[in-house]
C-alpha cells in the first residue's frame, strides 16, 4: 500500500494517502481476516494489522485510522456499514476511530460514541454522541478538506490557458519522437503497436502535467458518486450505447466530474479508417459535454513528428478542424 507523507504544520509527518488501516487487539490476531471482510466493500484500500499493545482478559479491542481524503459520503456509508457488521459478528467489540486530524472516537458496543480529546476540546466535540453523529460530522470535515483541494485545481486549470496546455503536448510529442523514434522506425516501417506508442506518450504527459494522473485505458468512472465500470457512450448511429474507456486521460481519480481535465484518443498514420476515427471523435465529444472533461484531443501520430495531427474538443463542439499540430 503506497503511503504519501507530508509534514503538517507543527512538524509532524503524516501519511496523507487515501486509505483506511485497521489495528487488532494482538490476542485476536486469528481474526484479522475476517476483520477485513467486514469491510470488503470499501472502494479504498483496507489494510489490517495487529497493535502491538495486549489486550489480554478484555473484549476485542479494534482502531480504524483514516488517512487521507475518503472522497465520498458513499465510502462513509460504507465504512459505517462495516462497523455495525464487525459489532454484530464480534460481540462486545469496542472499537476506536482516529480521523484525519488524529482525534479519537471511542465507539461502545450499544453503539454510543465519545470523543477523546484534552479538556479544552471536549466542548467542540460534545455534539458527536452516536455513529451517526460521528459520520456526520467526518463528512463535512472531509467535505471542506475536498473543497479546498479542488478549488486549488479548478484555479490551476483556469490560469492554465489553451495554448500552454497545447505547448505542453507538443513538448510531450517532440519528447517523444526524439527519444522514441524507434517506435515508429520498427517492423519494416510500420511501427509498433498504439498501445506502446500510447504508453510512453502518457509518461511524458505525467511530467508535463504533476498535480494530475495520467492514465491509460481509465476502465472506471462514477455515477451519484458511486465507481462504475467504463463510461457509457450512444454510438454515433445513436442505436447503441457501450461502456467505453479512451486511450488516455488527465485527472485527479476522484468520483467527482469537476476533477476530469484532459482526454485523448490516438491513432497511428497507419491506423486510422473512418470508422474509428468517427467513434474516437464521437467519444471525446461526449466526454467533454456529458462527463466533465474541459478538453479532448483527437491525436493521429504520423511516421514523422511533422506529419503529426489533431482535431481539439470542448463543450461537446470540435474547436478546429483537424490540423497539422506542427
Amino acid at each position: 500500500m503506497k503511503s504519501d507523507w507530508k509534514e503538517t504544520t507543527s512538524g509532524e509527518m503524516v501519511d496523507t494517502s487515501e486509505k483506511i488501516q485497521i489495528s487488532i487487539s494482538r490476542e485476536h490476531g486469528r481474526y484479522i481476516k475476517d476483520v477485513e471482510d467486514c469491510f470488503q466493500d470499501l472502494k479504498v484500500p483496507v489494510q489490517a494489522s495487529l497493535i502491538r499493545l495486549s489486550a489480554q482478559e478484555l473484549p476485542m479491542q479494534i482502531i480504524i485510522f483514516l488517512s487521507g481524503s475518503i472522497l465520498s459520503g458513499v465510502i462513509y456509508d460504507l465504512l459505517k456499514a462495516g462497523i455495525y457488521k464487525l459489532f454484530s459478528k464480534f460481540k462486545g467489540t469496542y472499537i476506536t476511530v482516529r480521523d484525519t486530524d488524529n482525534i479519537m472516537f471511542s465507539i461502545a458496543p450499544d453503539g454510543q460514541v465519545m470523543p477523546i480529546v484534552i479538556q479544552s476540546l471536549r466542548e467542540k466535540y460534545s455534539h458527536i454522541k452516536t455513529l451517526d453523529d460521528l459520520f456526520s460530522y467526518l463528512q463535512k470535515t472531509d467535505y471542506k478538506a475536498r473543497m479546498s483541494t479542488d478549488t486549488t485545481k479548478i484555479n490551476v486549470e483556469a490560469e492554465m490557458n489553451m495554448e500552454e496546455i497545447k505547448n505542453k503536448i507538443k513538448q510531450c510529442l517532440e519528447t517523444l519522437y526524439q527519444k522514441d523514434s524507434i517506435l515508429f522506425e520498427r517492423n519494416n516501417g510500420k511501427g509498433l503497436c498504439e498501445r506502446c506508442i500510447v504508453f510512453r506518450f502518457a509518461c511524458y504527459l505525467q511530467n508535463a502535467f504533476p498535480d494530475y494522473f495520467v492514465d491509460c485505458d481509465f476502465n472506471s468512472a462514477s455515477a451519484n458518486g458511486r465507481p462504475v465500470n467504463g463510461k457509457p457512450v450512444i454510438d454515433p448511429d445513436r442505436r447503441t450505447s457501450t461502456k467505453r474507456f479512451v486511450d488516455i486521460i488527465v485527472h485527479n481519480r476522484t468520483f467527482r466530474q469537476a476533477n476530469d481535465f484532459i482526454c485523448f484518443e490516438i491513432k497511428k498514420w497507419n491506423n486510422n479508417d473512418m470508422r474509428t476515427s468517427e467513434k474516437d471523435k464521437n467519444n471525446l465529444k461526449v466526454l467533454t459535454s456529458e462527463y466533465g472533461y474541459r478538453y479532448g484531443f483527437y491525436l493521429i501520430l504520423g511516421r514523422t513528428i511533422n506529419e503529426t495531427k489533431w482535431e481539439i474538443f470542448q463543450n461537446g463542439e470540435p474547436l478546429n478542424g483537424m490540423e497539422p499540430v506542427f
